[in-house]
């Protein structure tokens, strides 16, 4: 007889039979072999945790497929082990597994996720329903944090703009698994596809629930409706804590020991490996299914000014301008503008009445090389980031920081992760570089500087900084000032650098006494609500000579000497 804690554990269980692919008279059947199955094994006492799952309990079993059964044991001095019971109808398989062994699979893969991994797919606790929820928990809890910092060092700081349906945890991590052991993928596919797939996937979701929950409890996620999003905070330690290198090995050191746990558990009957995988291989080539697994993109969003995105859309120029605006490709116009090392067009939609006009940047590996020159010449002291889907990530996530801290920016509309392409909605207006070169009144020429200063001091307000703070960056509108360009921004930089460049940039293009003047502008934009001791370190020279090749000394000179000027009259 059962003791009553286990008889407890299948009442429990009987509440829920109605959730699962078979019909209940089939599934106490299962029940009733996996038990007895078990017990000519084990001790009884011994067994900690009893659960069924594979294709006969998701509802794709074929004539001769076996019942899976996995079953924790104390103290097993195997560690792990097949069992293959054919006196049994069907053959009973028993993946049977030490219960300290099990903790660390779902803790830390010490098995590769051998067993981890059948949590997965859906499992029927018949003893031990308690302990089986915790590692159910436990090893989803580690899955979303795995690939949450896939997504992070994937989409950098932009990783805390996306928007994550639940299911995508399930889907991403079966098709990872899949791409490990290709053999998989015809189980995957069955138990997700077809008839079964939403019964299978609500089953699967629970776990992965009740470890979003708990994550969201630390801080780590933000609930967002239906979707769950990256904390600032968790984006920020991971970035600073994880490399994709170690990643990637840890991810092969975990393959390898997938396939060694493998052989090792059915080593006492090398038959057993050669049946199992000799029965998947086939399955996977000569059945095939309609339906692949889901696409884990599809579950993933990111928001634009014109409605959620899919992370999987990855649209050319031509493609976005067709789809969202039904325009043909005869209204198209795309015009490059920039200097050489930019990539950036503007792209005019003509309409019978009207003419619309979008702004495309796309980080090319080739625009790299102003980067990589710049970190060079820079080495030790300002540090630019090179990357171009770094560049990518930086620019979404600042666009939309600001634009939430209610600066101006220019709204995205659409973000092609694939091909670095960013799509943003063109501000009509003026640059300052633009403004201070033309013919416009001195007063207007001033008033723009000192507007673009103010805003910048506000920016650093929030410790935030431009990083590359050129005066082209600051886009005069009527009475706003956008900020734009905004790749190598980042928290806690450099204010003095960004005050540096913005001055001094100004007298590679104008005299001596016109950079004098709007440097002053700036200043005392920026002065009047940000923080004196900013201009105190542009002073210090430790700047200025990295923009020596760029601005002339003698005018460099004469910025920084009138900036001295002003910090003795404050």
């Amino acid at each position: 007889m059962l003791n009553e804690n286990k008889s407890l554990n299948l009442e429990r269980n009987r509440f829920i039979r109605g959730m699962y692919a078979i019909p209940e008279d089939r599934l106490k059947l299962f029940t009733q072999t996996a038990l007895e199955a078990s017990r000519s094994i084990f001790k009884e006492d011994d067994i900690s945790c009893l659960c069924i799952y594979g294709s006969q309990l998701s509802g794709y079993s074929s004539k001769g497929s076996d019942l899976d059964v996995l079953c924790v044991v104390k103290d097993f001095k195997e560690d792990i082990k097949y069992y293959y019971l054919r006196n049994f109808e069907p053959t009973v398989s028993v993946l049977a597994v030490d219960e300290n062994a099990m903790r660390s699979d779902v803790t830390n893969g010490s098995l590769g996720e051998f067993v981890a991994g059948r949590l997965l797919t859906p499992f029927y606790p018949i003893v031990g329903a308690a302990l089986l929820e915790e590692f159910d928990k436990t090893y989803k809890k580690n899955v979303v944090l795995e690939l949450c910092d896939n997504l992070i060092l994937e989409h950098r700081m932009a990783a805390s703009e996306l928007l994550i349906q639940p299911e995508y945890f399930l889907f991403e991590k079966l098709r990872r698994r899949a791409l490990i052991y290709p053999p998989a993928r015809y189980s995957y596919s069955k138990i997700f596809s077809g008839p079964h797939k939403k019964v299978n996937t609500e089953i699967c979701m629970k776990g992965f629930y009740a470890a979003l929950t708990e994550l969201e409890s630390e801080g780590l996620l933000v609930k967002d409706g239906e979707y769950y999003r990256l904390s600032n905070k968790f984006v920020l330690s991971t970035l600073n804590q994880t490399s994709t290198f170690a990643k990637k090995l840890y991810d092969f050191e975990r393959m390898f020991k997938m396939y060694l746990v493998h052989g090792y558990a059915g080593r006492f009957n090398p038959r057993i490996i050669a049946e199992e995988l000799y029965s998947k291989i086939k399955r996977s080539l000569f059945y095939k299914t309609e339906n692949d697994l889901p696409d884990p993109e599809e579950y993933v969003f990111i928001k634009t000014a014109i409605g959620k995105q899919q992370l999987k859309e990855r649209f050319d120029i031509l493609d976005f301008v067709e789809r969202v605006y039904d325009a043909d490709r005869s209204q198209i116009s795309i015009r490059k503008i920039g200097r050489m090392l930019n990539s950036t067009y503007i792209v005019t939609i003509h309409t019978k009445d009207t003419e619309e006009k979008i702004f495309v940047k796309k980080y090319l590996n080739w625009t790299d090389l102003k980067w990589v020159a710049a970190r060079i010449w820079t080495v030790g002291v300002k540090n630019f980031s090179v990357v171009a889907e770094v560049r990518l990530s930086n620019e979404v996530y600042f666009v939309n920081k600001l634009a939430e801290l209610g600066f101006n920016t220019a709204d995205i509309y659409h973000i092609n992760w694939k091909k670095k392409l960013l799509f943003q909605k063109f501000i009509e207006g003026q640059d300052l570089m633009q403004i201070w070169m033309s013919k416009n009144e001195q007063n207007m020429q001033e008033k723009a500087a000192f507007m673009a200063g103010r805003e910048l001091a506000k920016i650093h307000q929030y410790d935030i900084t431009l990083g590359d703070c050129k005066p082209e960056n600051f886009i005069i509108s009527g009475d706003k000032v956008y900020i734009t360009d905004l790749e190598q921004a980042s928290f806690n930089g450099d204010k003095a650098w960004d005050l540096t460049e913005v001055v001094l940039y100004i007298g590679h293009y104008l005299d001596a006494n016109k950079s004098v003047e709007y440097a002053r502008a700036i200043l005392s934009g920026y002065l009047s609500i940000g923080d004196k001791s900013v201009l105190e370190n542009v002073v210090k020279g430790k700047y200025a000579s990295l923009l020596i090749p760029w601005t002339p000394v003698w005018i460099q000179r004469r910025v920084l000497s009138e900036i001295e000027t002003i910090l003795r009259s404050e």
